[in-house]
């Protein structure tokens, strides 16, 4: 776990500086390191809870390539290095974190196409 960041307190936004707590943990960055299992492949599952995201994210930012990986008989695991360069990088955050602001903005955009095309007569 993550010192002083309490249960869920993700890596990605901690380091970032996203995390209201991130001053104090960017000393840690060495903890939040160590506390990754020391073996060449991860499960996906280890992945997602030291990420503090879903099981899904982990497989979407593989099939992105944000995580390198490697399917044995068909299961995905995540090398460890990948995970490492993760947290480091911040990579992923953008993706999963977006602001209020942005998500309304998107709203109102679709909102409006929504209505562009209603007003035309073409059904979605």
């Amino acid at each position: 776990m993550i010192v002083g960041a309490g249960p869920r307190a993700c890596p990605l936004m901690v380091l970032s500086g996203d995390c209201p707590i991130g001053e104090r943990m960017t000393d840690n960055l060495q903890d939040i390191l160590n506390s990754i299992p020391n073996r060449q492949l991860l499960r996906v599952e280890e992945v997602a809870d030291l990420l503090v995201v879903t099981k899904m994210t982990i497989y979407r930012w593989y099939d992105e390539d944000k995580l390198k990986g490697i399917k044995i008989n068909g299961v995905l695991r995540i090398y460890r290095q990948s995970v490492v360069e993760t947290i480091q990088n911040g990579n992923g955050k953008k993706a999963d974190h977006e602001t209020v602001e942005e998500v309304e903005r998107k709203l109102k955009e679709s909102s409006v196409k929504s209505r562009r095309v209603i007003s035309k007569g073409v059904e979605i």
